[in-house]
């Protein structure tokens, strides 16, 4: 693991690891190749897709309360398993 080789990134204060990951983004998208047409294309369908069909859109929170219940349900299965 990388964090396992940088110990003062892994120590960090909670408040200020959001911080950290804003500041990698930023840098790795700085340095990635721009997207192809196909990519642009691609992008452009599905945000038109999600203007026109906002029903089928779900929220970040929406997506990770549907996998919490997901983990909770398989770890109730394996305690009765």
């Amino acid at each position: 693991m990388i964090l396992e080789q940088y110990p003062a990134l892994e120590a960090l204060p909670v408040d200020q690891k959001p911080q950290l990951l804003s500041e990698l983004l930023d840098r790795v998208a700085a340095e990635a190749p721009p997207l192809t047409p196909a990519q642009t294309e691609f992008l452009d369908a599905r945000v038109n897709n999600n203007e026109a069909h906002p029903e089928d859109v779900h929220t970040t929170a929406e997506v990770m309360e549907r996998l919490g219940e997901l983990k909770r349900r398989r770890a109730a299965g394996r305690a009765h398993g």
